[in-house]
């Protein structure tokens, strides 16, 4: 029986599951499970500056709609992988820690929906959503502090 929700409208899902775009582990094959069984899979690009992985992982996912996410901040050091992965017309994209800018605007300009995790307090770029400013090399090594705002509280509860 299929769950209806914002997020399964959206995006064309029978039900209300993402696959966590775990680094390195949610490869294509565990993507197009999720997907195939109604769920949105996601690649975990992580850190990867692997052009090679992308592509085996794509392949491996054979033709079922996927997205993939990464780690932002890593991402900026190889804006031309996101290009390659946007090319391939992902389902969504799921970009973590750090100021999604100029990554979301690139994804929203391609129709490709985006996730994104952010905070009040600084991200690894040193810039805030809530304007806040950071000069802590510990709190952007760690990546912002979005490990500290729990997912659940962020957000919104559905209507019963």
């Amino acid at each position: 029986m299929a769950i209806a929700t914002r997020l399964t409208a959206r995006l064309d899902l029978e039900h209300p599951v993402v696959c966590a775009p775990m680094d390195g582990i949610a490869g294509g094959k565990l993507a197009a499970a999720v997907s195939s069984a109604g769920g949105l899979g996601l690649l975990g690009g992580g850190y990867s500056d692997d052009a090679a992985w992308f592509e085996r992982e794509f392949a491996a996912a054979g033709n079922q709609s996927i997205g993939c996410g990464f780690i932002t901040w890593s991402l900026r050091a190889a804006p031309q992988l996101f290009a390659d992965v946007i090319a391939r017309k992902p389902k969504a994209i799921f970009l973590s820690f750090d100021d999604p800018e100029p990554f979301l605007s690139l994804a929203k300009a391609a129709g490709i929906a985006v996730f994104a995790s952010c905070s009040p307090g600084p991200m690894r770029s040193g810039r805030s959503i809530a304007g806040r400013t950071s000069s802590s090399p510990r709190e952007r090594k760690q990546g912002g502090m979005a490990a500290r705002v729990p997912l659940l509280r962020s957000c919104p509860r559905s209507p019963t």
